[in-house]
């Protein structure tokens, strides 16, 4: 198993350009999936620069419809792309009582005409291949600034669309999450559910915890430390204050271009 991230906020990499947004390439059980596509072409610049062929892909997974995610899927084609059906909902965000459009860049007619993109929309946790899920349906719906655009009418955004991703290994699960607006506890909870496993070996993506104080931080903190996972890779909107918080795992900042590879 490995997984790359091909775009990210940041990057050690000096030929890799960094955004915000995400992308990683997960290649595991014989299969390459990509799990979100980033905001712009730096998906295809970068996985250029790292030998990674993008036509090659067997299907991609979106883990909500918020641009810096689902922006570098106007560069792809002839793809099964995953999604839940709320993501098609027109997203925005609130700031100083001003609506800025956070959504994709297209509608959804557009990228299936132009790009033969095929969306298989799920309502419920699929069974990806022998050992990898996705995982929608997150019972506790966030507060957050984001919007939903509903017959020109604004309302909160529970994200229904959220989805994450999980593999099943011989050390315990691995849980990928884009942003985790529904709660990165809420996420860890709903797949060990699904997988009816209590072993999480790692967790790695965006949290969604940056916009919170450090009184908030901690106490997110000390619950993901009940779960004694060993690696925590942190990335995109998780902020900086996570890892002084968190005992008894191995914690890195999962940039773009870094490997987690061989991790049993």
């Amino acid at each position: 198993m490995k997984i790359t991230a091909l775009v990210e906020n940041n990057s050690k990499h000096k030929d890799l350009l960094a955004e915000h947004g995400i992308s990683f390439l997960i290649e595991a059980d014989n299969k390459k999936i990509l799990f979100d596509t980033g905001a712009t072409d730096t998906l295809l610049k970068n996985a250029k620069q790292l030998g990674v062929d993008l036509t090659a892909i067997d299907c991609i997974a979106l883990s909500h419809g918020h641009y810096d995610h689902v922006g570098g899927l106007e560069y792809m084609s002839d793809k099964i792309v995953y999604v839940h059906p709320d993501i098609f909902i027109p997203k925005y965000d609130k700031e100083d009582g001003k609506y800025e459009y956070a959504g994709f860049p297209h509608e959804k007619n557009h990228y299936e005409e132009k790009n033969r993109i095929e969306f298989i929309e799920i309502n419920d946790s699929l069974q990806l291949t022998e050992n990898i899920k996705l995982h929608v349906d997150f019972k506790k719906p966030p507060v957050t600034s984001f919007c939903l655009k509903v017959d020109d009418d604004y309302m909160p955004d529970l994200f229904f669309d959220e989805l994450a991703l999980s593999i099943d290994t011989p050390l315990g699960l691995v849980v990928i999450t884009g942003c985790a607006h529904s709660g990165i506890i809420n996420f860890i909870d709903k797949v060990i559910e699904d997988n009816k496993k209590t072993n999480i070996y790692a967790l790695l993506g965006g949290f969604h915890l940056a916009g919170l104080n450090d009184e908030e931080t901690k106490a997110i903190a000390d619950q993901i430390n009940l779960y004694k996972i060993n690696k925590v890779g942190i990335s995109h909107c998780t902020g900086n204050k996570l890892a002084q918080y968190l005992v008894g795992s191995e914690v890195f900042a999962f940039n773009g271009g870094d490997k987690v590879s061989s991790l049993y």
